[in-house]
């Protein structure tokens, strides 16, 4: 798995999200304040003929109007008639115009021209209690021109070929990292308390000490797994955030695991991991 740096994670979805007839605008993001595009090119005013015409003759006029020539990769009827384009005066609004309904997204490439092609999706389902909302927030910071839709458990987005590829890399690793299993040791010792300069009540995280261990745990761990520790609480293991939560309020990041430890009541709760287990 590439590098990616996964605690990039700690790195209004409806059914209809889904389909086709929201995909209007790709790698041209609505803006807020004077321009409407980010993408200033389609920003740029437009001279459109009054009446009706047919979608191929539109694009020839727009061609004549902007200087750049329409790569149309799609099977769009270009003989179909549209009405009203005339009424646009942005470039983005005349392309919208056409591909709307449509499973298609349009852009600018270098050497004066716009591409309209098909567009590319990808999808991932992540595990119970992963922070959906989070994620797709931060992807969406990530690709600003990408649309990023949520349902359940799944991510989903749709974008041009070209930027969905380092899109799908991410998603892929955000995937391959949330169902890891992660083989761990949790070691159960009691403390000698004369040493120590905690009350026996009070919960804290500190440097392991080296105690006799009573009782030792092996399993593979997985986000979401809640180990329960008997008359002192539980161990959650939290992939997202990259940490061990005890009690729901005691955190340990997995690159300290193997140097801090939790106590409570006396006994300290430690563990054991894999070298190498924890990619930064």
């Amino acid at each position: 798995m590439s590098k990616i740096k996964l605690s990039l994670l700690s790195l209004v979805a409806s059914t209809s999200l889904f389909g086709a007839n929201n995909i209007e605008i790709q790698n041209i993001g609505l803006t807020e304040g004077s321009l409407k595009y980010e993408n200033t090119l389609f920003n740029k005013k437009i001279t459109i003929t009054p009446g009706c015409k047919s979608v191929g003759d539109l694009f020839k006029e727009i061609e004549r109007s902007t200087g750049y020539q329409i790569l149309n990769n799609t099977n769009i009827e270009t003989q179909k008639t549209i009405c009203g384009a005339y009424k646009n005066e942005l470039l983005g609004d005349a392309l919208n115009n056409v591909i709307i309904d449509l499973n298609v997204v349009y852009y600018e490439i270098s050497e004066q021209k716009i591409v309209l092609e098909y567009a590319t999706e990808h999808s991932i389902k992540l595990p119970m209690n992963w922070d959906i909302e989070g994620t797709q927030k931060i992807l969406k910071t990530k690709f600003p021109n990408i649309k990023t839709y949520s349902f359940g458990q799944t991510i989903r987005m749709v974008g041009n070929s070209k930027e969905m590829v380092e899109a799908r890399n991410v998603l892929e690793a955000i995937s391959e990292w949330s169902q890891r299993k992660i083989p761990i040791t949790i070691n159960i010792a009691k403390l000698n308390l004369k040493d120590q300069v905690i009350s026996d009540n009070e919960e804290v995280i500190a440097k392991i000490t080296k105690e006799s261990v009573d009782k030792s745990h092996k399993f593979n761990a997985a986000h979401g797994l809640i180990f329960p520790i008997e008359n002192l609480g539980s161990i959650v293991f939290d992939f997202q955030k990259n940490s061990v939560v005890f009690n729901g309020n005691k955190f340990i990041p997995f690159k300290d695991l193997k140097d801090y430890s939790f106590m409570k009541d006396g006994t300290q709760i430690s563990f054991d991991v894999p070298m190498g287990f924890y990619i930064e």
